[in-house]
């Protein structure tokens, strides 16, 4: 498993940033302004789970085989047996 160490975010300057003008994020930037915040967010979120932006399924997606290949290659990694190499379990 690969794991990323914790990293203070700056709101001015993230690391990764998710931010997007896409419809969906739109709806819920208006979602949040409304009175009913939590109603809103729960529609918007709903109504794009129901459309045709929203892929349910990752074979859908126009690299699903890739990615199915690659979880099966990063679960293949995680039972090699390390403690053969020549640098040891923390050379990997």
């Amino acid at each position: 498993m690969l794991t990323r160490p914790a990293v203070a975010q700056g709101p001015d300057n993230p690391s990764i940033p998710l931010s997007q003008d896409t419809p969906f994020q739109q709806s819920l930037r208006e979602a949040v302004e409304a009175p009913q915040r939590r109603t809103a967010i729960e529609e918007a979120a709903t109504a794009f789970v129901a459309g045709p932006e929203f892929i349910g399924d990752p074979a859908d997606t126009p690299l699903g085989a890739e990615l199915d290949e690659l979880a099966d290659r990063l679960d293949e990694m995680e039972t090699v047996d390390r403690s053969a190499s020549p640098l040891g379990c923390d050379g990997w």
